[in-house]
């Protein structure tokens, strides 16, 4: 009789354990996510011609996105399997086409949005603006200040030449202190 009870505590117990094992792994895939996110943002390797994003499942990191330059994702990808809880990094970024009309593009965006006015400040270590051309076609993510940035900055790639343009900007009150500061 002792014996069938100490199974039942044992497998409530189990039970418990399993559970707390979950809970405990979306806990650490969600610190993992923000601190995947955190050194994308800040990475030294990544430029405003850079967009990388992470997902996060169990420790096992899937990055996505676009880069100007392919040693760019490759460093991004060694950064991201250097922290700690990450099982395995799975390397699915792109890198963006290489002609004229590209590299065109991504300069006089790079300008206009920094440069130019559009964007307070000039050079700086992250960019909250990230210009992503391939093939002609213009995406623009990361945050603004106003919801009449998102606007203005994509009428911008349109002026700029652009055959189409995504616009995934959003608004932060973060960028509004940050460019208060400036």
């Amino acid at each position: 009789m002792m014996k069938k009870q100490t199974l039942g505590s044992l497998g409530w117990v189990a039970g418990l354990m399993l559970a707390a094992s979950v809970s405990g792994s979306e806990a650490t895939d969600a610190g993992l996510r923000h601190a995947a996110a955190e050194a994308i943002r800040t990475s030294p390797y990544l430029g405003a011609f850079d967009y990388v994003a992470a997902q996060v499942d169990a420790g096992h990191v899937r990055l996505t996105g676009s880069v100007e330059q392919r040693t760019r994702g490759r460093a991004v990808v060694a950064q991201i399997a250097k922290l700690p809880g990450v099982v395995d990094v799975a390397d699915e970024i792109q890198v963006q086409g290489q002609s004229g009309l590209d590299m065109r593009l991504r300069r006089q965006l790079y300008e206009r949005i920094y440069y130019a006015g559009a964007m307070p400040g000039g050079s700086r270590p992250e960019w909250p603006v990230k210009i992503v051309v391939s093939e002609g076609r213009v995406m623009l993510a990361g945050e603004v200040a106003r919801g009449r940035d998102r606007e203005r900055l994509e009428a911008i790639a349109w002026r700029a030449g652009a055959q189409q343009v995504e616009n995934r900007l959003e608004t932060s009150p973060s960028t509004v202190r940050v460019a208060a500061e400036r």
